[in-house]
């Protein structure tokens, strides 16, 4: 095997192992850059086998770059969907980041020797665009995970519609926007309308994980229509091991009108069965209720801790 070839090899067992492995569950700005990372790392593959494949192709650098940038397709779209067998969950995003870093790279690699100036500079922008459109997502959620930080004790005051990156939610039975309808701090709150089903539910997915130095939790939540609703918080640390006593939960019946409920932090921490959950590691917040027979609204608004 020639040295180029022992590259190439080396560079294919760290794309296998990043894509493929699954990964122990980080903050969301390790998740982050882990995601910026895509780009890059698929450029860098795509120039490495560029540069060996065009000794198969001489004086037709554009077909080698189109095979590499194909064969690269290839290889990310089924990491991708092998990553659904092994505990990691496929995106489209990063197929998409794979490809643009890709393409970036190849693009820049067969035009560093064109002749014309304007041509080179042309072909320059045309990747860092690339880079730019690979980046995007991952920049946005690393900018908000900082922002998280910052606007402790508040967990989610919906002012801005990036806040709504850290939440998740089943357009099948809930649906969630920002809303100027009412407001308990600020001039937005969350709308959230529940479908009629089973487990109608979204979550705070990314919450700021440390909840230890504070001493309770509280939230506003203006509920529409006649009839009171049953609402139950979930909150989940990352040793949580899927089992109903081994996580946090409370059922609260909401009334129409504003309802503005309290939680201990110290009830979260001896909630689990058997021991006590870290409230340095909070992997999750959920919001659901049970067998909703009809829709209902609600607008949710100054989620935060308190001191």
């Amino acid at each position: 095997m020639t040295p180029a070839l022992r590259r190439i090899a080396v560079l294919l067992v760290v794309v296998a192992v990043v894509l493929l492995l699954p990964l122990p569950r980080a903050s969301r700005a390790m998740h982050a850059l882990y995601d910026l990372g895509h780009a890059p790392l698929f450029g860098v593959l795509s120039v490495m086998l560029f540069w060996w494949g065009r000794k198969k192709l001489p004086h037709n650098d554009l077909i080698a770059a189109i095979l590499v940038w194909g064969t690269v397709a290839i290889l990310g779209i089924a990491a991708e969907y092998v990553q659904g067998f092994l505990g990691r969950y496929p995106s489209w995003q990063d197929v998409a980041a794979n490809l643009l870093g890709s393409a970036a790279f190849l693009i820049w690699a067969i035009s560093w020797h064109w002749k014309y100036r304007v041509l080179r500079i042309a072909a320059f922008a045309v990747g860092v665009a690339c880079l730019v459109a690979a980046w995007r997502a991952p920049a946005i959620e690393l900018a908000d995970a900082l922002i998280q930080q910052r606007e402790l004790p508040m967990l989610g005051s919906f002012e801005r519609r990036l806040e709504f990156s850290r939440w998740q939610w089943s357009g099948e039975n809930c649906v969630l926007g920002q809303a100027k309808r009412w407001a308990s701090d600020g001039e937005m709150s969350m709308a959230i309308r529940f479908k009629p089903a089973k487990y109608p539910s979204f979550s705070l997915y990314w919450p700021v994980e440390d909840w230890s130095p504070y001493q309770g939790l509280t939230f506003d939540i203006l509920l529409t229509g006649a009839e009171p609703l049953p609402l139950i918080i979930k909150i989940e640390d990352v040793d949580h091991n899927g089992e109903t006593n081994d996580r946090f939960h409370r059922a609260i019946l909401l009334q129409p009108g504003l309802n503005s409920p309290r939680i201990r932090l110290a009830d979260v921490a001896i909630a689990p069965h058997g021991r006590t959950l870290d409230l340095r590691r909070i992997k999750r917040m959920q919001f659901y209720t049970v067998n909703l027979q009809s829709p209902r609204v609600l607008f949710l608004d100054n989620v935060r801790l308190l001191p």
